[in-house]
């Protein structure tokens, strides 16, 4: 899908639009579970969050495991260098943040965020015992529970179960993936519609022209990447835009189990999501909804610290994580985790998941904590 010309004002496609859209190609939408419907309020809800200015999330996942020490990097620690002779990014080349971490030089546009007080980072983000699966860790990010298989639900999940909610309608969901399959994130116990657009073209032509009609109906005047991920974020900034009545907004980028030559693939993988981020903040800025959403980034875990043979990372344990948005305080927070002398020795995490998670739910979304999680959380004061 193309963006329209420069000079193209932003156009918003009404919710009775996009309903009628919809409703043309019923196909598309997945009746999985875990979404209530337009208007649908917490009962917990303060009144700010009763209106329709009610707040966004979207989720980013950068499937195959993020190398998050060469995303956010420690550029004035020797061990750094020791432990990647050829991975390493060198000094002068790191988009410098703070007197000792800096940005992979691809990631100018989250830099320029940054300066901006849009992004924050949260260092070091895991949980005890790490599973170094990728199905395994991907669960225990997705459940926010480290027991992981013994946990049905996702997250989100359970908090859409948490909400009460009028007779649902698979036109109005509240969560919109852009995947194969319904996100286990946001898997709950009540069945509820789950909104999925595919893009593959191997979809019914219904599925495709539904896309389309929606992607075309609306005007942008920046240029997304052109990428299956610059088209989800253009089609979530559409959907945003025309006030439907999504809450949550799942998008994936692939590609991040960099075992061997890392460097060229990372680069370009962070190129993507820099270059999109910016796209997709910029497009919000545009329509005066930048306020109203917040969007983060989670991988199933870290590299290792130490390159590998192959000129690659294997599967490791912590992360850093991006949270962007006008809303939150920007900067970095939490403690970087010490790096190992060790090649064989893991980053540890300073930072729990589900703290992060516990963050979102209550100080963006709402949400007391008790109605998600089986044990207390302390929230973090990135919000």
């Amino acid at each position: 899908m193309t963006t329209c010309a420069s000079e193209m004002e932003p156009k918003k496609t009404s919710r009775r639009e996009f309903v009628k859209i919809s409703a043309g190609a019923m196909g598309l939408l997945s009746l999985t579970r875990a979404v209530p419907a337009l208007g649908a309020l917490p009962a917990f809800a303060p009144a700010s969050f009763q209106d329709s200015r009610r707040s966004i999330l979207v989720l980013i996942q950068l499937v195959g495991g993020n190398d998050g020490l060469n995303t956010v990097i420690p550029f004035t620690d020797d061990r750094y260098y020791r432990l990647r002779p050829t991975l390493a990014v060198s000094a002068k080349s790191v988009l410098k943040l703070t007197d000792s971490i800096g940005l992979h030089p691809a990631c100018r546009g989250l830099r320029q965020l940054y300066h901006e007080g849009q992004l924050a980072i949260i260092q070091g983000v895991g949980y005890a015992q790490p599973n170094r699966s990728h199905f395994g860790s991907t669960e225990i990010w997705e459940t926010g529970n480290p027991l992981g298989p013994l946990q049905s639900t996702g997250w989100l999940g359970r908090y859409f179960d948490a909400i009460k909610t009028p007779e649902l309608s698979p036109l109005d969901p509240v969560a919109v993936h852009f995947s194969h399959q319904t996100p286990g994130v946001l898997v709950g116990q009540t069945d509820q519609p789950v909104c999925g657009f595919n893009l593959q073209t191997s979809q019914p032509a219904t599925h495709v022209g539904c896309i389309n009609r929606i992607a075309d109906s609306y005007r942008t005047s920046v240029a997304f990447p052109d990428s299956r991920f610059g088209d989800s974020l253009r089609n979530t900034a559409a959907l945003i835009a025309a006030d439907t009545s999504a809450q949550v907004y799942h998008i994936t980028l692939g590609g991040f189990d960099t075992h061997s030559h890392q460097a060229n693939a990372h680069y370009h993988l962070l190129k993507t999501l820099s270059e999109g981020l910016s796209a997709f903040q910029n497009e919000l800025q545009s329509l005066h909804l930048d306020d109203r959403v917040l969007t983060m980034t989670y991988s199933e875990f870290g590299r290792r610290a130490a390159e590998n043979e192959r000129l690659g990372t294997d599967h490791g344990t912590a992360m850093p994580v991006l949270l962007m948005s006008p809303k939150i305080k920007g900067g970095v927070h939490g403690e970087s985790p010490p790096l190992p002398l060790d090649a064989n020795q893991d980053l540890g995490h300073t930072t729990e998941h589900i703290q992060l998670y516990g963050t979102v739910l209550e100080s963006w979304l709402g949400c007391p904590n008790r109605l998600v999680f089986d044990q207390p959380v302390q929230p973090l004061a990135f919000i």
